[in-house]
C-alpha cells in the first residue's frame, strides 16, 4: 500500500506522540532509533504499510513505503545537532523524500519535532569529515542549499559535490584565516576555518 506524504507526517506526529507517553529516556541514538522504529511499525501494521529499519551507518534510518525517516536524538535544550555526512555515501536511492524526526532530552522533559530532512540543514561542520548542522527551527531559506545556490536534489546529483563544499567553505574564511579540515575523534563538530596566530587578540 502506497502513501501520501501527508499520511508519513501524520504517521510521524502520532510515532512522536506514543513515545512521549511512554516517556523512557534513552541512552544512545541507537537505542532511540530502534524504539522509534518500533513504534512506526506499530503503526504501519495497523494500516497494512512496509516498515523496516535500515542497517548500521545507512542513511536513513527507517523506510516506510517509498519514504525514509532519520531518527536524531539530542540531550540539553537545543533543537540543533551535527547530522550525516554531506557525501551520503551510504544512502538508499530512490527515496521520494526524506525526513527527520528529532528529540530532545532536557531535565526530565522530552519534546520532538519531524520536518522534511534538506529543510532543516543549517551549515556545514567538521568532525572526522565534512558534516551536515541540523537546526529543526531555522528557516528554510536559511539553508545551506540557499547559502549554496544549489537545491538539496541537485547538490546530491553533482559526482563532484566537494568541489561545492570546498568553495562555500573557502567563501566563508576572512583576512588571517584559512580552510582546515581536522580528524576529530570525539566526533565534536568544530569550525573548518582557523586564525592565523599572528591575527588574534593579545588579550586572554
Amino acid at each position: 500500500m502506497s502513501i501520501t506524504e501527508e499520511e508519513l507526517t501524520a504517521m510521524l506526529e502520532e510515532a512522536g506522540k506514543r513515545l512521549i507517553k511512554i516517556n523512557q529516556f534513552y541512552n544512545s541514538g541507537l537505542e532511540f532509533q530502534t524504539a522509534l522504529f518500533q513504534s512506526l511499525n506499530d503503526i504501519c501494521e495497523e494500516k497494512k504499510i512496509n516498515c523496516e529499519q535500515t542497517g548500521a551507518h545507512t542513511f536513513p534510518d527507517i523506510l516506510i513505503d517509498k519514504f525514509g525517516v532519520e531518527a536524531k536524538l539530542a540531550n540539553g535544550d537545543k533543537w540543533s545537532s551535527t547530522g550525516n555526512s554531506v557525501t551520503e555515501s551510504t544512502k538508499i536511492v530512490g527515496l521520494k523524500t526524506i525526513y527527520i524526526l528529532f528529540m530532545k532530552q532536557n531535565s526530565g522533559k522530552q519534546e520532538f519535532k519531524y520536518r522534511k530532512y534538506e529543510d532543516c540543514l543549517r551549515d556545514i561542520v567538521v568532525t572526522h569529515s565534512p558534516r551536515y548542522l541540523i537546526d529543526m527551527e531555522m528557516q528554510k531559506e536559511n539553508s545551506v542549499f540557499e547559502k549554496m545556490g544549489i537545491s538539496y536534489v541537485e547538490f546530491n546529483k553533482n559526482p563532484n559535490k566537494m568541489r561545492n563544499v570546498r568553495k562555500f567553505l573557502k567563501s566563508k574564511v576572512t583576512e588571517g584565516q584559512e580552510l582546515w579540515w581536522l580528524d576529530e575523534e570525539q566526533g565534536e563538530s568544530i569550525s573548518p576555518i582557523i586564525k592565523d596566530y599572528s591575527s588574534l587578540s593579545k588579550q586572554i
